[in-house]
């Protein structure tokens, strides 16, 4: 009984450390996808550029 109590204990603890390190994941996640994004429309814009000029 009291290994559960501790076990509890020391999950909401790591919880805590945790949910920390997903928050700055989440924003470190979300920046990366608005880059990768952006960098994808820009080539898609780039080769819808060449192409149009090309034909």
């Amino acid at each position: 009984m009291t290994k559960c109590t501790n076990t509890t204990t020391l999950h909401s603890q790591l919880f805590q450390l945790v949910s920390g390190d997903l928050q700055l994941d989440n924003v470190l996640h979300v920046g990366y996808r608005v880059v990768t994004q952006t960098t994808i429309m820009m080539h898609i814009t780039d080769w819808m550029v060449t192409t149009g000029s090309t034909t």
